[in-house]
């Protein structure tokens, strides 16, 4: 048997990395509601032997992450994935009919009568991670150059397909000075993940968003908000996130209320995460990562995705859209922006 030399093994699995994004996406359409850690294996599963498999599932995992950011599928508290009603949304940067279309992928199928009757297509298109140059997702658009809006609002809405726009998903946004603790009824007992390891969040100032995670010996004197530890650390997919009461009471919460809680302990602290403009007004850094939420209407008021960069969410579109942004990071999180990076 002849066995492919290293150099041929990394280029096997950059090949097999490109299809990724597809492949998750599709598999998760047919098997919602399994555990990300399932769903990972069982892609990894199907490569070929030969490929780097640590890399392909560290990646895998990106990609879903990804994909969870966009609004195409989400997690359950028990870290299933489940795939998204399908939604799209007019392009504000857009000069014409253009949608992204979010959610379940087999809606592509139905769209086919909608192509029909108004000429239009999907168009996919890869989006590619900066640093590892791989494609960490996909962009899926729906463009009908001949059509008026409301004809496509009103045939994609017969087919199951809600129509969104950027102002009501801005009003909709978190906000974390109404942040209200679950009721009492609703704390338990925790359990064995956070019992026998937690880390707590811990505002600092100065210190970035993940410096602000410490180990704590008993998460009962702790800061409310906790998340367990992965069995290893490459497996940052399985810690789970809770708040709890002081008492011994614990609430899971998903990861994305987490981020929300996250800046309120901030904000009520006084200890905000830095948040500055790049080189010029059109770039925003933040050093954290943004609740998925407000990801999804960065996407749709400027038609591209925010990028996370070693941990720092970046944000690059026209300055009076990221001043729109830096305005609603001040109001909803209490993230003040106020200086300019230096050259």
């Amino acid at each position: 048997m002849k066995v492919l030399s290293t150099q041929d093994q990394e280029a096997l699995t950059q090949l097999l990395l490109e299809e990724l994004p597809v492949q998750v996406l599709d598999y998760v359409s047919h098997h919602t509601g399994q555990p990300a850690v399932q769903v990972a294996e069982a892609i990894v599963s199907a490569m070929p032997a030969v490929a780097d498999v640590p890399q392909v599932r560290q990646h895998v995992s990106g990609v879903v992450n990804w994909f969870v950011d966009r609004g195409d599928i989400c997690y359950s508290l028990q870290r299933k994935l489940f795939v998204v009603p399908p939604h799209a949304s007019f392009s504000s940067i857009s000069l014409g009919p253009v949608l992204s279309l979010f959610g379940n992928p087999l809606i592509e199928l139905q769209l086919r009568s909608a192509f029909e009757v108004l000429g239009g297509r999907v168009e996919r298109t890869p989006v590619y991670e900066s640093q590892s140059g791989s494609p960490i997702g996909l962009e899926r658009r729906l463009a009908f150059p001949d059509a008026t809006p409301e004809r496509i609002k009103a045939t994609l809405q017969s087919l199951g397909i809600t129509v969104i726009d950027s102002e009501s998903v801005r009003e909709s946004l978190p906000n974390t000075a109404q942040l209200v603790r679950p009721a009492p009824g609703q704390y338990v007992p925790p359990p064995a993940p956070l019992v026998s390891g937690s880390e707590a969040y811990e505002p600092r100032p100065g210190a970035a968003q993940w410096d602000r995670w410490r180990p704590v010996a008993d998460w009962r004197a702790a800061s409310p908000l906790l998340r367990s530890q992965p069995s290893e650390p490459s497996r940052f997919w399985e810690r789970r996130y809770f708040l709890h009461n002081g008492t011994g009471g614990a609430v899971e919460i998903p990861r994305d209320e987490a981020l929300v809680w996250m800046f309120g302990l901030d904000r009520k602290a006084k200890a905000p995460i830095a948040a500055c403009y790049g080189r010029s007004r059109a770039e925003l850094q933040v050093e954290g990562s943004l609740p998925p939420q407000f990801l999804f209407w960065f996407r749709l008021i400027t038609g591209s995705p925010a990028q996370l960069v070693y941990g720092r969410q970046l944000l690059r579109a026209q300055a009076n859209v990221i001043g729109r942004i830096a305005h609603a990071l001040d109001d909803c999180l209490g993230l003040s922006v106020e200086r300019v990076i230096s050259e």
